[in-house]
């Protein structure tokens, strides 16, 4: 037997155990900084989010950035003793809090604890992911690459909206691809839960899994060739179980805002949960209107369409950029040459 092959048959064996390993080093890695830098200008923000909605029962501060991240951000520190001051603004409040606690360091730290279970998500739906479509042996090796990124790491270790929005957003798609291949009532409830969470975690969900699931669908096509009766089939076969994963997903986001009920600001109509749809209604004003913004030494309030393929490429390590573009080759070969045989035949 081979080293590589030793190596693998281990791998396959011991697959959960080595994954959970490389898990519990980054874990290590990202506490370790908790007491070593201050907060950003975003993390007080967040925090005062989440103590009204805990301690107040309402989410009135900072309606376009849904409750989620806030929560888990603000529930350490509370547990801990922590109590909100009432500021008006949402800034201030939190920076006020964390400076008046008994140990300002140690409510930092609590409150970027909060932020790593999304960590562990994240890295569980790699996990899940390489596992079911790869192999056992493939799975570990993808968390350790995941777990070894310096922007993940970084997001992971302060308290704001992007690793909630990582590890929610990763499980959302894959409950979705899960569900397309074999749908049913218990997948369509996990569907819309899932989808309802990383709703939850930041309003840019609504933007980014309807345009993963199109790409998803078009590599679907491109494959499998299924044709228009088919195609049809397969829409009668889910319609109804889809409307099922919504209701559970409207549900789950309702709860989220604690059953609310009001006049939407804005609007002169009365809905579940007044603050969602506030939220929406204050990030499209937000878009609109911009905020100042800088790029190789540029500024602009509107961005740029090229900053995150220039973010992308100076923030990822360039050996994971290689890799990232042998996979994308490997796989877009293997999905040339069924699309060849479906031709074919």
């Amino acid at each position: 037997m081979t080293a590589s092959c030793a190596i693998s048959r281990f791998l396959e064996r011991r697959s959960a155990a080595v994954a959970l390993v490389f898990v519990a080093i980054a874990s290590a890695r990202i506490a370790s900084t908790y007491s070593v830098f201050s907060f950003t200008i975003d993390e007080p923000g967040h925090f005062a989010c989440g103590l009204q909605y805990l301690t107040k029962h309402v989410y009135r501060y900072l309606t376009e950035q849904p409750p989620l991240a806030g929560a888990a951000i603000a529930l350490p520190p509370l547990l801990a003793g922590v109590r909100p001051l009432g500021e008006e603004n949402y800034n201030l409040e939190g920076r006020d809090v964390i400076l008046r606690s008994p140990n300002p360091d140690r409510t930092l730290a609590l409150m970027r604890l909060g932020i790593l279970p999304f960590f562990w998500l994240a890295c569980a739906v790699v996990y899940l992911w390489c596992r079911r479509y790869f192999s056992g042996a493939v799975a570990p090796l993808a968390v350790a690459l995941f777990t070894l990124l310096p922007p993940v790491l970084a997001h992971a270790g302060i308290a704001c909206t992007d690793m909630p929005l990582t590890g929610c957003l990763g499980a959302a798609f894959l409950a979705l691809i899960l569900w397309a291949a074999s749908p049913g009532w218990k997948r369509a409830a996990l569907l819309g839960a899932a989808v309802a969470f990383a709703v939850l975690a930041k309003f840019t969900t609504l933007l980014y899994l309807p345009a993963v699931a199109v790409l998803a669908l078009l590599f679907y096509l491109a494959a499998e060739r299924p044709g228009l009766l088919r195609i049809v089939a397969l829409l009668r076969e889910r319609a109804a179980i889809f409307g099922f994963a919504v209701c559970i997903g409207a549900l789950v986001i309702w709860a989220g805002y604690w059953f609310s009920f009001g006049k939407v600001p804005g609007w002169n109509i009365r809905l579940p949960a007044p603050e969602f749809f506030d939220g929406l209604l204050v990030a499209q004003a937000h878009n609109r209107r911009g905020h100042p913004a800088y790029l190789l030494g540029h500024f602009s309030v509107n961005g740029w369409w090229y900053y995150f393929p220039i973010a992308l490429a100076v923030k990822t390590p360039v050996a994971f950029l290689l890799l990232a573009g042998s996979g994308i080759y490997v796989s877009c070969r293997r999905l040339t040459a069924k699309a060849w045989l479906h031709w074919e035949s």
